[in-house]
């Protein structure tokens, strides 16, 4: 009987502290997640603002191709060229 109690309790205990870890590791991951998306979202918005700004025709699917773009450093690229490139296509060359 006493055996079987600190089996319990320990189980409990091992079941717990697991919980606690996994839940901790899983708000880090989200958080983690959550702010590069953040990053993302805002790169994106940053380029199309910059190719407006500089007046550049935008095509539909390429607007499309950016606004689904996973790739912060692509992002950020694009958007260093956009502000001295003399056409859309050096924005995106290579």
């Amino acid at each position: 009987q006493i055996r079987q109690e600190v089996r319990q309790a320990g189980h409990e205990a091992g079941h717990k502290a697991g919980h606690e870890v996994g839940h901790k590791a899983g708000h880090e991951a989200g958080h983690k997640a959550g702010l590069d998306e953040g990053r993302r979202v805002q790169a994106r918005d940053m380029l199309l603002r910059i190719l407006s700004r500089r007046e550049f025709a935008l095509p539909p699917d390429l607007r499309a191709s950016i606004l689904s773009c996973p790739d912060l450093a692509a992002l950020t690229t694009w958007a260093d060229r956009a502000i001295t490139a003399a056409a859309l296509a050096e924005v995106f060359a290579g």
